[in-house]
């Protein structure tokens, strides 16, 4: 299995989601012309944890995948090596000017969050987007996301 083909799943597992849900809560605004350039997919480059102080670049054979549309999010961690997935999570998020808050519906390895509300600041740059936040058990999360195209 390659990387193309774990995206082309996540990808349409994130469309069927968002197909089985009528009931969007999103509100896209602050971006002038309906555009809306946090959509797209989006692979993790470096991040700053609680647990890390420094910012660390993300580890050869790691993966980190987000998928956002315009109603659902979904990310996942794999192994480049096995091909497992390590962790992932998904649901809907709203967007109001540059709060970008995700529900978490669903997700491996993701118990405390499940249920929950996780707000950060976000902003795109080009083809870089930046999120950071607190999460709801109090974990600070900043990291950086680089387009793929």
């Amino acid at each position: 299995m390659n990387r193309k083909f774990v995206i082309i799943i996540m990808t349409a597992l994130l469309f069927s989601l968002s197909s089985l849900t009528g009931n969007c809560q999103t509100t896209v605004s602050g971006y002038g012309n309906n555009s809306a350039p946090h959509i797209g997919t989006w692979r993790l480059v470096s991040y700053k944890y609680s647990t890390t102080g420094n910012f660390v670049n993300v580890p050869k054979g790691d993966q980190h995948i987000k998928l956002i549309t315009s109603s659902h999010f979904m990310w996942a961690e794999s192994d480049s090596a096995t091909m497992k997935v390590l962790g992932m999570a998904g649901g809907t998020y709203t967007l109001k000017g540059n709060t970008y808050t995700e529900s978490v519906d669903f997700g491996i390895g993701m118990d405390n969050y499940l249920g929950r509300r996780q707000t950060f600041t976000l902003m795109v740059e080009g083809d870089m987007l930046f999120l950071s936040g607190m999460l709801s058990d109090g974990y600070h999360v900043e990291e950086v996301w680089k387009r793929i195209k």
